[in-house]
């Protein structure tokens, strides 16, 4: 049985929550140069003093956020992995994103949509350094190495057989469909497309462009003894 945490230690857990919450919607709708400290601890009532013993400034602050969101993001992931076709993985990849920018809008506006000086974003990468290129702790990853495994399984055209460039091609078409509907989705000059249609469209347009059909099977094989 785990030890019982004092009242103490509970409400500061639900404190840090409290100012994650605030500030990743602070961050995601009024944008991250222009939230203060102070700005956060207003919105939930305290003084930026408060927050300050919970994260030592700004962008530690955001970096706890990018952490969870990115948690989310790889776990929403994982669940695509039990398909045996890597070019099933990939469409379920693409769909997964599509479906984590519907359900969480602002985490996705924070993770994809911030702009960041360049000290600042080089900051995140170093504090995140023991994540990259692992599949299971970094999403980006993952995305490659299905695209690879596509490639090996003779599933990926000749022209798309660099794993990084057809990864990024593959992240650059998903993402543009939840920039647009993220910043446009509701303008009315657009007689919009339900949004499932637009995403099975695309996800499906650019891998028909990218990948082959499983060869068939050899029937020497099959005959053999």
């Amino acid at each position: 049985m785990p030890p019982l945490r004092s009242p103490r230690v509970h409400e500061r857990e639900a404190l840090r929550r409290e100012i994650l919450d605030a500030a990743r919607k602070l961050f995601a709708g009024e944008g991250y140069a222009r939230v203060t400290m102070r700005r956060i601890a207003a919105e939930i009532g305290y003084s930026a003093t408060t927050i300050y013993h919970h994260f030592p400034d700004k962008l530690a602050l955001f970096h706890a956020i990018c952490d969870e969101d990115f948690d989310r993001l790889r776990v929403a992931f994982a669940a695509t992995q039990a398909a045996a076709d890597p070019v099933e993985r990939l469409r379920l990849l693409g769909h997964g994103y599509l479906a984590f920018a519907e359900a969480h809008p602002n985490q996705f506006r924070l993770m994809f949509m911030t702009q960041l000086a360049d000290a600042e974003r080089q900051s995140l990468v170093t504090a995140s350094a023991d994540k990259r290129g692992d599949p299971a702790r970094d999403a980006y990853a993952l995305l490659v190495t299905t695209v690879q495994a596509a490639i090996d399984a003779g599933r990926i055209r000749p022209a798309w057989r660099e794993a990084q460039l057809a990864a990024q091609t593959l992240w650059a078409a998903v993402h543009g469909l939840c920039a647009l509907d993220l910043d446009h989705g509701n303008d009315p000059w657009v007689a919009w497309s339900p949004r499932p249609e637009r995403a099975r469209a695309l996800v499906e347009a650019v891998l028909a462009g990218m990948t082959l059909p499983p060869s068939p099977p050899d029937p020497a094989i099959g005959n053999e003894g």
